[in-house]
Parts: C-alpha cells; sequence; structure tokens
C-alpha cells in the first residue's frame, strides 16, 4: 500500500521503475532488485544495529556482501535522482554504522579492487571499515 503521504500512484510506479530498472541494469541480485530501494535501506539499517551492538560476528564474505548493499545504495543515489527521498535514513545509519565500526587502512575489497572500480576512502568510506567483532 502506498502511504497517503506520498504524491501519487503513478509517481510511485515511476519512482519504482526507475530504481528496479537501474538495478536491473547493473546486474545486481535478484532479492536486490525485489526489495528496491526501500529494502537496500532496510538491510543497510538493519546492518548497522548489528554492529552497534556488537554481538554479530562475521564471516569475511558476508562481511563485503553487506558492504555492497551501501554501495549500491551510493550508485543508485549517485544515479537515479527518485533514490535521494531515502538519503536521510542512509546517512542516519552510515553514522550509526561508522560510529560503531573500525577504521582500516586497506580496502576491505582489497587495493586492486578499489583500484579497478574507482573507490576511494573519502567517497566509499564504508570498504575501509571492518566489523566490532572478528571475523569467523
Amino acid at each position: 500500500m502506498i502511504p497517503e503521504h506520498w504524491p501519487s500512484r503513478a509517481w510511485h510506479r515511476l519512482t519504482v521503475d526507475a530504481i528496479r530498472r537501474h538495478l536491473e541494469q547493473r546486474e545486481v541480485a535478484e532479492p536486490a532488485i525485489e526489495g528496491g530501494l526501500g529494502g537496500l535501506v532496510s538491510d543497510w539499517e538493519e546492518l548497522a544495529s548489528e554492529v552497534e551492538a556488537g554481538v554479530a560476528r562475521w564471516m569475511w564474505e558476508e562481511w563485503l556482501n553487506d558492504l555492497d548493499t551501501r554501495e549500491i545504495l551510493q550508485d543508485l543515489l549517485d544515479n537515479v535522482p527518485e533514490s535521494r527521498k531515502a538519503l536521510q535514513a542512509i546517512e542516519a545509519a552510515d553514522q550509526r554504522f561508522a560510529a560503531s565500526t573500525i577504521s582500516t587502512d586497506e580496502c576491505e575489497w582489497g587495493d586492486e579492487n578499489a583500484a579497478r572500480y574507482g573507490w576511494t576512502r573519502e567517497k566509499n568510506w564504508w570498504y575501509w571499515r571492518k566489523p566490532p567483532t572478528p571475523y569467523e
């Protein structure tokens, strides 16, 4: 159900279509496409909560997958103007995530991948963070 405070159902459909189209073109995993912007934001907020609580333990590959969620969100913010409606929620989760994780000297994906994809510590800062609990 579309919330009453949203401008119109047609606007909502166009927004969802633009976001879905971008995710499909990027060839992200089907669950991310199906969940759309709301699902990605929810996943990022959940990760921020987990690292804040300090209770979760990650396998390294799972951690990278979680960081990739934020990268997909950034790609949407950079390329699909309609996604900016989620900026406040993303930034709030970013603050919690940054405050609860540990800065690293190297990109979690490795310097080779950072160079390959053009990631920088300034713009893609989440890739230079590790969880507060050790990897399993």
